[in-house]
Parts: C-alpha cells; sequence; structure tokens
C-alpha cells in the first residue's frame, strides 16, 4: 500500500476540524437556540449540510489513500465547498455570540418598555445595573421610596427619604375594582415625629411617657422620617375644593392615647398639615382599625404593629433613622 503523501494527510487534518467545529457548533445550538432564534437558526441550517459533506470528505479521503490521483479534484472540490459551508456556519454563530454578550442590555431594555407600557405617564427612569439606589434618590427629587430590599430602605432613610420595607403579602383589593382616592395610613412615632418620645416610654415606661408629653403638650415634636412626605400629600390635597373630591385620604393611627394625643395634633397644626382622620388607640391593636378606614398602605416602625396590620391591608415597616433609634 503507498504511504500517504502530505496532501493526504492533510484532508485527514481537515476533516477533523471539519467534524470538531460541525459538533461544537451544533452542541452550541442547542444550548441557546430558543434565545437567538434568527442568527442561530441560521448556523443550524448551515452546520447541519456541513454535515453530509463532512462525511462524504471523510470517504473521500479514505478513498485517497488507495488512489490519490482519482480523487485529487473531487478532494479539492469538496474541500472548498466544506469550507466555505464551515464560514457560513462560523458567521451565524459570531452573530449569536453577540447576541448572548448582550442579553443584559436586551433585558434591562425589555424591562423598560414594560414600565413604559405600565406607567405610561412615568417621566423619569434609572437602570442603576445592581448599584445601590440610594445616592439617586435625592437627584430624581423622590418623596417616597418603597422596596423589598432592607439595605436600600435603611440608606434611604438616612439620607433624608421617606423609606418603608414592603412586607411579603398578596394584594388585598380586588385589581379590577375601581380607586377613587387612595388611603394612607401613618403611625405616630419615628414615622410622622421623630422617636424622641417614644425613647422615653421604651426607657422609663408608660407613666414617664405620659408625664412627659403632658408637660411638652405645647412644644411641637421633631419631624420624623415621613414628615415631608405627609406633607407633599397635604399639598395635593389643598389643590382640591373638599376632603371628598381630593385624590388622597390619610389618617393618624397611632398608640398614644390622652393625654399624649394632645401633642401629636397640636405638632400637625404647627406643621400646618392635615390628616382626614386620627385615631388613638392606647395600645389596641390596629389592624381592625385599618381594615375599616380601608388603607391601602400603612407605615409604622415595629413589626408587631405592622405584621398583624398586613394581613388584612398592604404594610410597611419604616426602620430608625441613624442617631434616632429609641431603642437605644
Amino acid at each position: 500500500m503507498t504511504k500517504p503523501d502530505s496532501r493526504v494527510r492533510a484532508c485527514w487534518r481537515v476533516r477533523g476540524c471539519a467534524a470538531g467545529l460541525c459538533v461544537g457548533a451544533q452542541i452550541f445550538l442547542l444550548g441557546t437556540g430558543v434565545a437567538m432564534p434568527l442568527a442561530l437558526g441560521g448556523a443550524w441550517i448551515a452546520s447541519l449540510s456541513a454535515l453530509p459533506m463532512a462525511a462524504l470528505t471523510a470517504a473521500v479521503c479514505r478513498r485517497a489513500l488507495v488512489s490519490p490521483r482519482r480523487t485529487g479534484r473531487l478532494t479539492a472540490a469538496l474541500h472548498l465547498l466544506l469550507a466555505l459551508t464551515l464560514l457560513l456556519c462560523a458567521a451565524f454563530a459570531l452573530c449569536a455570540l453577540v447576541s448572548l454578550a448582550g442579553q443584559t442590555l436586551v433585558v434591562q431594555a425589555r424591562a423598560l418598555w414594560s414600565a413604559a407600557a405600565a406607567l405610561a405617564e412615568a417621566a423619569l427612569c434609572a437602570l442603576t445595573g445592581g448599584a445601590e439606589i440610594a445616592p439617586y434618590l435625592k437627584a430624581f427629587r423622590t418623596d417616597l421610596f418603597l422596596s423589598a430590599n432592607q439595605d436600600d430602605v435603611k440608606q434611604a432613610v438616612d439620607g433624608g427619604v421617606a423609606a418603608a420595607t414592603i412586607l411579603p403579602g398578596s394584594p388585598h383589593d380586588n385589581p379590577d375594582s375601581a380607586v377613587n382616592q387612595i388611603h394612607i395610613a401613618f403611625d405616630g412615632d419615628a414615622v410622622l415625629f421623630a422617636a424622641e418620645a417614644e425613647r422615653i416610654y421604651r426607657h422609663e415606661g408608660i407613666d414617664a411617657f405620659q408625664e412627659n408629653e403632658r408637660e411638652k403638650a405645647d412644644i411641637p415634636l421633631e419631624r420624623g422620617p415621613f414628615a415631608n412626605f405627609l406633607t407633599a400629600v397635604a399639598h395635593i390635597q389643598s389643590l382640591f375644593p373638599s376632603k371628598e373630591a381630593a385624590p388622597i385620604r390619610t389618617a393618624l393611627v397611632t398608640s398614644r392615647n390622652a393625654p399624649a394625643h394632645e401633642r401629636a395634633v397640636k405638632t400637625l397644626r404647627y406643621w400646618g398639615v392635615r390628616v382626614d382622620e386620627a385615631f388613638f388607640l392606647g395600645g389596641v391593636s390596629k389592624k381592625d382599625v385599618l381594615s375599616a378606614f380601608g388603607a391601602h398602605i400603612f407605615f409604622d416602625d415595629q413589626h408587631i404593629h405592622a405584621g398583624p396590620a398586613s394581613e388584612v391591608v398592604p404594610a410597611a415597616v419604616v426602620p430608625y433613622r441613624e442617631g434616632d433609634d429609641p431603642r437605644v
């Protein structure tokens, strides 16, 4: 038998490369064909056509070992055709790789389109790519920030933005029912007001708290993390001729009772804001009152109140600001 010359050895190398490229391309296509149908579809067709040509080339190469002169031209033609097919397959596969590399941008674009469809009148949008959100809230003049991420919420509160962590649970209203007025309920201390009075209650007891509030009834409480948000809501309400016509209705739902309620009422008057309803419950569960009020959202600083409330209305927990934690 004649020893294979350099041309025959080259045929075998081409055969091996062709088989490897075809198998690799098809594995790649099977794994990602759903995400990039156009580019991968072209590569799939090209790779399918390359398979029979690779097999035919292999057969011709084996024949060339016996009679290289008779099969030389046919082998060269098949090599050229196979090379063109593999080049086409590689081009389509390259398009698919580019599409795969840009998949993150596609997802962000889809999120943007979805947000635009759901909030057609929203003028601003930010895609931070995983970076912290809190530094951008002031830049966007944010009045209220809600999230399930406690770290983002804490940073927002420390940055002076009204923020709260949404508690898990499904919506309580029928999503198909019309909402003519949004009902927002607030706790008092550590939410609308600073935590100074609650600190006295935690460390010195209810009697010291009541005495302090009685003595300071005419001294307004410091502003809490949601004071500015309530002010913004009150401004919106003032633009309408009556409470019934306003799109928002507010309620103060607090554990304060007489005589501590007086300082809370006078503080709101001093700020020049109103709440449409006020409930001083003296430690009674807030759950039933919030259900009767029909709150669409309730803000409280303690899970002991927000947790039960979340069973009947959407609720969120307001974290304590840096330096204003009544527990310390």
